[in-house]
């Protein structure tokens, strides 16, 4: 006999048993837990990419049409930014209306700085013209 195989021969079974039954249902639910612990953190990086770039906390409801009516509107990032803290500071439960009624800028509008005014004066314009 060479010395492989007698060295196969005495590591083999030790190779193929895997221990107690204890131990390898120890390493299935380590496993599964991996893999449901992996999906979740996916779930939540792949959630947080489609809602884009949002106000923290902002609760915009259908994020993809905010998205579409102020770029079809012409804002930039900051008056992007600040029509969704206005949303988030009114707790609008349809964030959309800031876009049908120009009453809800104007009264947003009427307790800020005068700067902060002037771009929803801005905002205003370009909106609804």
């Amino acid at each position: 006999m060479t010395p492989l195989c007698i060295l196969q021969d005495k590591m083999l079974p030790q190779a193929i048993e895997f221990g107690s039954e204890t131990n390898v249902w120890s390493y299935v639910a380590g496993a599964v837990i991996l893999v449901v612990g992996g999906l979740l953190i996916w779930r939540m990086v792949a959630v947080s990419r489609i809602n884009g770039w949002k106000y923290r906390g902002a609760a915009i409801g259908n994020a993809e049409i905010f998205n579409r009516l102020c770029e079809a509107n012409g804002l930039s990032r900051a008056e992007v930014f600040l029509m969704r803290k206005m949303v988030f500071d009114q707790r609008m439960e349809n964030p959309l209306l800031p876009f049908v009624d120009p009453g809800v800028i104007d009264r947003y509008a009427s307790r800020l700085n005068r700067n902060k005014q002037a771009m929803f004066s801005s905002i205003k314009e370009r909106i609804f013209g």
